[in-house]
C-alpha cells in the first residue's frame, strides 16, 4: 500500500510539474522548449510583433505576409546558419535555451530588432570553438568568441573586442555591451540615449541610431522609430535610413537639385507619382519611372512570370530574378541573381547562405 501511495503521489507530482512547465501557473500555454525545426518561426513572430513600435511600419511587406516572409529570410540567414552549425557538429542546439532566448528577444523589443544575438541567444547555440579553432561560422565559436575571416576560408575563433582598442567590422566582433561603428573600427561602449553623435562614428545604444539632418551634420541619439516618423514635408533621406510616417512616402532624389527630399502624400490610382520608398501608388500598382528623374505614373504590377525590369514593379512578396517577376527561393534553389534569393546571396546560380565563408 506505501508503495501504491507513493506511486500515486510521485505521478501526481509529475503531472503537477509538467503542467506548470507547458501549461503555466496562470492556465496559458507556454512553450519551455523551441525544436530547431521551430526557431525561425518564433523569432519571426518576436519581429513582426515589435517591428511597427521599432521602425514605424515595414517596407514593401503587410502584416499578413511579414510572418511568412521573415521566416523564409531568417531560415536563409540566420537560422540556417545556425543549422549549418549543428550538422556539422561545431555547435549544440539546446531547445530550453532557445526558449530563454525568445523570451529575451522579446522583453528587449527595439533594443534587440534585428541586431546582435543577446548571451541567451548564443548560449542556446553552444558553439564549441575557442581561440583559435578553424570556423566557417559565427556559431562554430563559443559565446565569448566570433569567426574572424580574412582573405582566406576557413576563418578562425577569436575573443571578441573587450576594451575601445580591439579593431571590429561589426557588432558581432565586440563583447556584450559594446559596439562597432556602422563602417568599422574599434568596439566602444555605445552613446547614451540623447547625447551628441555623428554617422558612421561611435554608435548609439542598441535601440537608438544617430538622428542627424544631413549625414555630414552632428546629431543626437535617438530611438530607431524616430527614423520612421518624419511628417508631410519634413526632409527625408532613403540612403541615410530617414523614412517617413505611415501613409507618406520618401522619394529617393529631391525634383529640385542641391536640395533633401521631403516627405510625400500617397498618390491616387493610374495618377502622377514620384518614385519613392515605400512605393506612393496603391497596392496593386507601382510608380513607373525613373528613379533619377523622380516622377512616373502609378502603372498595375505584372504578374508572376511575366517580363520585368526591376522588382518594383511585381506584386508583393514577388521579385524581378532573371527578367521575370516571381518568389524569392530558399538555399539551394536555382537563382540568377541576389534578388531571387530569402538570403539575398547567390553564388554561381544556386541561393546560398551569405554568413558561411567559402
Amino acid at each position: 500500500m506505501r508503495s501504491c501511495a507513493w506511486g500515486h503521489w510521485a505521478f501526481t507530482l509529475a503531472c503537477a510539474v509538467f503542467f506548470t512547465l507547458v501549461v503555466g501557473c496562470d492556465g496559458a500555454a507556454t512553450t519551455r522548449y523551441v525544436p530547431l525545426a521551430q526557431l525561425a518561426a518564433r523569432m519571426a513572430s518576436v519581429q513582426c510583433k515589435v517591428r511597427t513600435q521599432c521602425t514605424g511600419r515595414p517596407l514593401e511587406v503587410t502584416d499578413q505576409d511579414c510572418l511568412s516572409q521573415t521566416t523564409a529570410r531568417l531560415q536563409s540567414t540566420l537560422v540556417g546558419e545556425i543549422a549549418d552549425a549543428v550538422v556539422r557538429n561545431t555547435a549544440l542546439y539546446d531547445e530550453r535555451k532557445a526558449a530563454d532566448c525568445i523570451d529575451e528577444l522579446n522583453n528587449a523589443a527595439c533594443a534587440r530588432f534585428e541586431t546582435l544575438l543577446p548571451p541567451s541567444c548564443l548560449a542556446a547555440v553552444g558553439g564549441r570553438g575557442t581561440t583559435g579553432t578553424p570556423c566557417v561560422s559565427e556559431f562554430d565559436c563559443s559565446a565569448a568568441h566570433f569567426c574572424s575571416v580574412g582573405d582566406k576560408c576557413p576563418g578562425a575563433c577569436q575573443p571578441r573586442g573587450q576594451d575601445g582598442t580591439a579593431a571590429c567590422s561589426d557588432d558581432r566582433a565586440c563583447a556584450e555591451g559594446l559596439r562597432c561603428p556602422d563602417i568599422g573600427g574599434t568596439c566602444a561602449v555605445p552613446l547614451a540615449p540623447g547625447a551628441r553623435c555623428e554617422l558612421f562614428a561611435k554608435p548609439c545604444a542598441f535601440g537608438f541610431s544617430c538622428f542627424a539632418p544631413t549625414i555630414v551634420d552632428p546629431g543626437t541619439c535617438e530611438p530607431v522609430v524616430s527614423n520612421w516618423s518624419r511628417r508631410m514635408g519634413q526632409t527625408c533621406v532613403v540612403l541615410a535610413g530617414l523614412f517617413c510616417a505611415p501613409d507618406l512616402s520618401c522619394p529617393f532624389f529631391a525634383i529640385q537639385e542641391d536640395e533633401l527630399p521631403l516627405c510625400q502624400t500617397k498618390s491616387l490610382s493610374g495618377g502622377a507619382c514620384v518614385v519613392s520608398v515605400p512605393d506612393p501608388c496603391p497596392a496593386t500598382e507601382f510608380c513607373q519611372g525613373s528613379i533619377l528623374e523622380g516622377t512616373g505614373t502609378c502603372t498595375p504590377r505584372v504578374a508572376r512570370a511575366a517580363p520585368c525590369l526591376s522588382s518594383r514593379e511585381c506584386s508583393f512578396g514577388d521579385v524581378c530574378d532573371g527578367g521575370l517577376c516571381g518568389p524569392r527561393q530558399a538555399l539551394g534553389a536555382v537563382c540568377m541573381s541576389e534578388a531571387g534569393c530569402w538570403s539575398r546571396s547567390c553564388v554561381d546560380g544556386v541561393c546560398v547562405n551569405p554568413n558561411l565563408c567559402r
